[in-house]
């Protein structure tokens, strides 16, 4: 590939090109001014961000023409270096708008969050004060472009001779092979070169070089701090203490399925976030209108209506009054559309609401970072055998187990029994039985299970954990008229009779053809047949 060196074009229209770039420098502060404004005007005149602002005032105009400017004085960097002219102003002119260009990025960041957030009066005005003041170096430059472009030097009075003292040479505009592939160590000659005369100057003018690095990293570190305080986002596990609330995001899930595997809404799609909720100082609520969860410029707020759907996730909270003497953990569902990709999204909780003289309300919300895990998957069916193992998934059950030992249908159920007053023991004869023995009969299931304390569906258990576990996950697939049915009795315990369950059954089932034992799960299929 060939290539015209660009030193004799830039050297021909020097004047011409730095009014050029006089003219973006100037759009560039004026596009700058409207981000000053912006953060001194954004809580004095309520100022409403909705999704798209952001490109109002970072446009990408606003960015191209920051990007040129970078460009063209690394360019002359290059060509002054070249000719062994002065080139101090134009490393100065790149390392500010490099600068510029960072200051863009971080304020289309923070106008884009103040769609689903606030920013408070200290905050907006402390942007405005910081942008205001890296605002100023433009007019410098816009000054001395000018000068350049027409061609005067304030301290020669005479840049038009400087330009001439360029002189044009054959080599700036001779053509130069550019080949791939074959000679590199020439290359890489010549970058080691570049490499260590840049050394050299940077040594050479050290005390410049610390100066601009020291500037630029104390300004960047002031940016970064003031934008990581204006909504810090906190990460799960972390606890924060929020309007007298302890706050702390658990684990965080997604899912189209209830805890059976059913499918709940053909529309809709669910996020669960787990949360830990303790109280400091009198009691408090967590209220349904001041808590949404954001992703883009969409807000969510919980249902727990929705709370029988996902027990196998914890309890839902339902606005009770959150305790001081113990952490509490609860879960907030989020309904949100089925076409949604992401998987990251926000928390918000009110923190505080303030009012200026004016009577404008600032509303502050602490920011969760919820990262949900997509916990569905292809659920697994299998058939089992009585004393067969049958693990209960370990999205939400961790290594939990059911072994069913053994499954009848009976009218009723004898049992023995021993009752002791005074010292004195005796064998009595209990009988579990339906409440109407006409039209219904009663499963027995004896068991060995080992459900892990610590899972958060226990939350959502009365005193009998294996009565409820049994009661939501045991039913009745049988047959009628070539049509196949899942009946869900009801089930209770007794506490003479251990590891047995008791299910009450309709005549028309305990009847039917083809009666299954069906343990279902959000994974997993169960089935045994029950004869």
């Amino acid at each position: 590939m060939v290539f015209k060196k660009p030193y004799a074009f830039l050297i021909k229209n020097f004047k011409i090109i730095h009014i050029i770039l006089c003219v973006i420098i100037l759009f560039i502060t004026n596009k700058f001014g409207n981000l000053v404004t912006f953060f001194g005007d954004y809580t004095t005149n309520n100022i409403r961000v909705v999704e798209g602002t952001a490109s109002n005032y970072v446009s990408p105009l606003f960015i191209i023409s920051t990007i040129l400017v970078i460009a063209f004085s690394i360019i002359m960097v290059v060509l002054m270096r070249r000719k062994q002219k002065p080139f101090t102003f134009y490393i100065l002119t790149s390392a500010y708008y490099i600068l510029i260009f960072i200051l863009l990025i971080i304020a289309s960041n923070t106008i884009t969050s103040l769609s689903d957030a606030t920013m408070s009066q200290k905050t907006s005005r402390a942007l405005r004060d910081i942008y205001l003041i890296l605002s100023f170096p433009n007019y410098y430059f816009i000054i001395m472009y000018i000068i350049r472009g027409i061609g005067f030097d304030i301290k020669k009075f005479n840049f038009s001779k400087d330009l001439k003292e360029l002189e044009i040479s054959a080599e700036d505009n001779e053509e130069f092979e550019f080949v791939l592939g074959t000679d590199t160590y020439k290359y890489e000659r010549k970058a080691r070169r570049i490499i260590r005369e840049l050394k050299y100057y940077i040594l050479e003018h050290k005390f410049i070089f610390t100066i601009i690095g020291g500037t630029l990293g104390a300004i960047l570190l002031i940016i970064i701090i003031v934008n990581i305080n204006i909504n810090p986002t906190h990460r799960a596990g972390k606890a924060v203490v929020v309007n007298g609330l302890q706050i702390k995001v658990n684990k965080s899930y997604i899912t189209e399925y209830d805890y059976n595997g059913n499918l709940i809404n053909n529309n809709e799609k669910y996020v669960i976030v787990d949360l830990s909720l303790k109280s400091i100082g009198k009691e408090k609520i967590l209220n349904k209108d001041e808590v949404y969860l954001s992703y883009g410029s969409n807000k969510i707020n919980f249902k727990n209506t929705l709370k029988d759907y996902f027990i196998d996730f914890g309890k839902t909270y339902n606005g009770s009054v959150v305790s001081k003497d113990k952490e509490e953990r609860v879960t907030l569902i989020f309904p949100i559309s089925k076409k949604t990709s992401t998987k990251s999204f926000k928390l918000n909780i009110l923190n505080s609401v303030s009012i200026d003289s004016e009577n404008n309300y600032t509303y502050e919300y602490a920011k969760f970072r919820v990262k949900a895990k997509n916990v569905d998957k292809e659920v697994i069916e299998e058939n089992k055998n009585y004393n067969e193992i049958m693990y209960l998934g370990e999205t939400t059950y961790n290594n939990s187990y059911i072994i069913i030992k053994s499954a009848k249908i009976v009218p009723y159920y004898e049992y023995e029994y021993e009752n002791c007053t005074n010292n004195e023991c005796k064998t009595y004869i209990g009988v579990e039985k339906t409440e109407n023995s006409a039209l219904q009969k009663l499963l027995v299931v004896t068991y060995e299970a080992d459900l892990d304390s610590t899972l958060p569906i226990i939350n959502t258990f009365n005193s009998n954990k294996y009565n409820s576990l049994f009661d939501k996950l045991l039913k009745i697939r049988y047959k009628s008229n070539d049509k196949t049915y899942t009946y869900n009795g009801t089930t209770k315990t007794n506490a003479y009779v251990k590891n047995t369950v008791f299910i009450t059954v309709q005549n028309e089932v305990a009847n039917s053809e083809g009666k299954e034992i069906l343990i279902q799960t959000r994974s997993n299929k169960y089935f045994l047949n029950l004869t």
